[in-house]
């Protein structure tokens, strides 16, 4: 069995929202899936802190997926939410059969944001 392995980013939210602000709907559209873009607009007064979380998010499933791995489609990664508000990772099966995983890989995800920073932790075991 193959060792679990891990990502983590840290994310600027500053950067984020400039990135939004500079190439709106084409970069939302490129990394954000419409369920994500629904959740962090609804956050109105936090929504670039809920975006560059969820940025920070498929940069550590990119780590942690393997080098080999660099054509990853940000967008067929999502972040949604357990009932009690935990994050849980998503991942389009199609995207999970061309990176290699099965349904015996689990992808763990926890997430944190504030003001002005965003870091994301992702465990592929």
């Amino acid at each position: 069995m193959p060792a679990p392995r891990c990502g983590v980013d840290l994310v600027k939210v500053p950067r984020i929202r400039e990135a939004i602000e500079k190439h709106g709907d084409s970069f939302l559209n490129k990394v954000f899936s419409p369920g994500e873009i629904e959740y962090c607009e609804s956050h109105k007064h936090r929504k670039f802190e809920h975006y560059a979380g969820r940025f920070a998010v498929k940069e550590a499933f990119y780590k942690a997926i393997s080098p080999e791995e660099a054509r990853i489609r940000f967008k067929n990664i999502e972040v949604k939410h357990l009932p009690n508000g935990a994050p849980e990772f998503y991942i389009e099966e199609e995207e999970r059969k061309r990176l290699g995983l099965n349904e015996n890989n689990t992808i763990a995800v926890s997430l944190s944001h504030d003001t002005d920073y965003a870091v994301a932790v992702v465990l592929i075991s």
